[in-house]
């Protein structure tokens, strides 16, 4: 029969398939949906305002002829140079001297020149950043750390070079053949070769603070 019985039981009844899941709104790249800040981090602002008086102060200051921008590039480490006075690139124009340090022409050089010879560093070794005495403090404590017993903290060459750490430390009147010491021109190259890697036996190593930034009280 095309018709069931009555007296046979009726099959149970299927429910109809539920409908999926509502799918937030896709966002097809690049993406411009909003990230919701992190929980119990407020939402980072910019003062705008703020941020244009200080561009503004900057510009001022490397326009400014007595300014200290233009002061620091003394031939002589520890003195000022005056508005056009020579600096401490020499004979180099000035923009020739800044391509030549921003491409590392000089990193490949003894940093401790006047003091020790260049040293051979038996692993790579970072480059130390920081003020004169906390760098001689943290070579000596690192010295110590790789076992040796004579990590004298006022003889920081040896020091350092004991701990397996690349330091600037020039000594002298007329480091490399420049009729000058140390100055800022290669207090610069040094920061250069040292934030790309390129000091003697520094490969990838990277830097170190001493002390670190954070606990510096500005």
């Amino acid at each position: 029969s095309l018709f069931p019985s009555p007296s046979l039981p009726l099959p149970p009844t299927v429910p109809p398939p539920s409908a999926p899941p509502q799918q937030p709104p896709s966002c097809p790249p690049p993406c411009s949906l909003p990230t919701p800040p992190s929980p119990g981090i407020p939402a980072h602002t910019i003062d705008h305002a703020r941020a244009s008086r200080g561009v503004a102060q900057c510009d001022a200051a490397l326009k400014n002829p007595d300014g200290v921008f233009h002061q620091m590039w003394a031939p002589d480490g520890w003195r000022r140079r005056r508005w056009r006075a020579e600096a401490c690139w020499g004979d180099w124009d000035g923009d020739a001297y800044w391509e030549a340090a921003i491409a590392g022409t000089v990193c490949d050089s003894n940093w401790y020149e006047g003091a020790i010879k260049r040293p051979d560093y038996e692993a790579p070794a970072p480059a130390v950043f920081g003020f004169d005495g906390a760098i001689d403090q943290y070579c000596a404590k690192a010295c110590k750390d790789r076992g040796f017993a004579d990590c004298n903290p006022d003889d920081s060459p040896h020091t350092c070079v004991k701990a397996n750490m690349n330091m600037l430390y020039l000594v002298g009147e007329d480091v490399r053949n420049t009729g000058h010491g140390y100055n800022l021109c290669r207090n610069l190259e040094w920061q250069i070769c040292a934030a790309t890697s390129s000091l003697p036996g520094q490969q990838s190593s990277g830097l170190v603070f001493a002390p670190p930034p954070r606990e510096l009280n500005l």
